[in-house]
């Protein structure tokens, strides 16, 4: 069908439903005036011929089943809370401004988000045009159940998504098949009010003539709303139709908003679901958002938290050496009841130590303490101008060690270094830093050279300001060189106040890094590992 085909068959339907109206208002009319229509035929197309068929269905007709194929989310709580956000989104006002002009789209978002945030979202028979469309096409897509995942009952994420999904899908929204749609709602509605008054007329009134007439009347009425009920639910599936692929590309744009809003509030905010300060966080979002490398920092640092938080609420899933699992090997102090009974019949003693030396008799695995990082720790962070690139990874990194530290009620330092003039020392301790001190040390860069011997000068300094046994990780992508005398010195410090010195070399090139060997004690290069290798192994020994 063409789209002047289209235009076409929209201007008769609106015309037919128009003079339709026309007709029931005047038949409504003569109703009231108390006249009954004396046309020939009269008999045949009224349903009820008697006061008795009518009361029963008119009584009837307030217990049916409620229809909830136009149905909505949300509750009053929800409703609020969304209400409540509203205003610290100007796009997502001005869309929602414009969004009475647009058949509810306002409402459609609104009950976007409570499909978002609910733990099990409330359905409510009273949705617009669009709110079907919106939210069945986002339940449907492939993104939806990850969608879901960010953002139940975390307010900040699902309000991220819905302002994304706004501005994505705002632009579709005038089409024919919505206008459509919108007439039909209207004339629904119209005689929706008008099905209302007839049945208060009816309710009281005692003349049974009369009374049978009203509820014959109400009874075409109710016909010609269902008819148009049914009209609309077509429409809404060609408006779900027409609208899928856009609804489609709108909730991954959303997915990836409420990710990156997670992301954020891993990393630098308070716990969301928790009811976290809302003011606060939104001010932290915008303060990301205007920094490109605060926002690579905060997803590789929500990453890594999300990493710390799962191996320690592991690691106190099971007791220490507690039996969970049956292997094989030669270990006596382990081995089942069973195999040692071997030994007490001669002719099963030689399958006993046979099973021995083949490393197979049966005995009980236990899970083992694993080694643990339990000093202070001091990042040195090259902030030359050829780590710039990598140096998103650096701070996240950095800042994931900080967390080690702190939940550990360790001390953290993180010494930014260049060139030789250029060092500077953040200290974080529990409870004496804010995010403001968070952000700028993630933030901060130096660019210039490089030069070792400051920032590990610096550490030992740190050694006479409170650092006990601290582990120190160095993360570089360049040669430098220290002297003799310096790496000597160094040496006997580290041994005297037991230090631990991990390189982190961010160059693949092998013949990069031997100036780390006179202070490190083991170096881990980018080349042979992988970023999140490197982390997750650090992260793994101090966890």
């Amino acid at each position: 069908m063409t789209e002047g085909e289209k235009e076409f068959e929209y201007i008769i339907t609106i015309l037919f439903l128009s003079l339709s109206l026309v007709s029931l208002d005047s038949s409504l009319v003569r109703g009231s005036q108390g006249k009954p229509d004396s046309r020939k035929g009269k008999e045949m197309r009224d349903p009820f011929k008697d006061s008795g068929s009518a009361d029963d269905w008119f009584n009837n007709l307030w217990t049916a089943d409620v229809d909830m194929n136009t149905a909505t989310y949300g509750n009053t709580g929800t409703d609020m809370l969304y209400k409540s956000l509203i205003p610290k989104s100007p796009e997502l006002t001005d869309v929602i401004a414009r969004a009475d002009k647009r058949f509810g789209l306002g409402d459609a978002l609104k009950s976007l988000f409570a499909l978002l945030y609910m733990k099990e979202p409330e359905k409510n028979n009273d949705g617009g045009i669009l709110e079907q469309p919106v939210t069945d096409g986002v339940i449907k897509d492939e993104k939806y159940p990850q969608l879901k995942a960010l953002c139940e009952d975390k307010k900040l994420p699902s309000f991220s998504a819905v302002c994304s999904f706004a501005e994505s899908i705002e632009g579709v929204t005038d089409n024919t098949e919505i206008q459509r749609a919108a007439e039909i709602a209207g004339i629904i509605s119209t005689l929706g009010k008008q099905a209302e008054n007839l049945a208060e007329r009816i309710k009281g009134e005692t003349k049974p003539d009369k009374r049978l007439f009203l509820i014959n009347r109400l009874f075409k009425k109710q016909k010609q709303i269902k008819d148009l009920n049914e009209k609309l639910r077509e429409q809404r599936i060609k408006i779900s139709a027409e609208m899928a692929d856009n609804i489609s590309a709108a909730a991954k744009k959303a997915f990836d908003a409420a990710s990156q809003t997670a992301a954020v509030l891993r990393a630098f905010g308070n716990d969301d679901a928790a009811g976290g300060n809302t003011e606060t966080d939104e001010a932290l979002l915008d303060r990301v958002r205007e920094n490109d490398t605060l926002k690579k920092i905060s997803v590789m640092l929500g990453k890594y938290r999300e990493i710390i938080a799962d191996k320690r609420k592991n690691s106190f899933s099971y007791g220490l050496g507690e039996k969970y699992d049956i292997t094989y090997g030669n270990d006596i102090s382990n081995c089942l009841s069973s195999e040692l009974a071997l030994l007490g019949a001669p002719e099963t003693e030689i399958l006993f130590f046979k099973w021995y030396y083949e490393k197979h008799l049966q005995q009980y695995r236990r899970r083992e303490p694993s080694v643990k990082g339990d000093g202070d720790i001091i990042v040195l962070a090259d902030e030359s101008s050829s780590t710039r690139e990598i140096a998103p990874w650096v701070k996240a990194f950095a800042l994931a060690l900080m967390d080690i530290a702190l939940h550990g009620n360790k001390k953290f330092a993180l010494v930014h270094f260049a060139s030789s003039r250029n060092v500077k020392t953040d200290v974080f301790e529990s409870g004496k830093y804010t995010t403001d001190d968070v952000l700028a040390a993630a933030g901060h860069f130096f660019g210039g050279g490089t030069d070792f011997e400051s920032p590990l000068n610096e550490a030992l300094g740190l050694l006479t300001s409170g650092f006990e046994s601290a582990d120190v990780v160095i993360i570089t992508d360049g040669e430098c060189e220290v002297s003799d005398e310096f790496a000597k010195h160094f040496t006997e410090a580290k041994l005297k106040n037991r230090l631990t010195v991990t390189g982190i070399l961010l160059s693949a090139d092998d013949d990069c890094g031997k100036s780390l060997l006179p202070f490190c004690d083991k170096i881990c290069r980018l080349g042979d590992m992988s970023a999140d290798e490197i982390a997750l192994e650090v992260i793994g020994k101090k966890v």
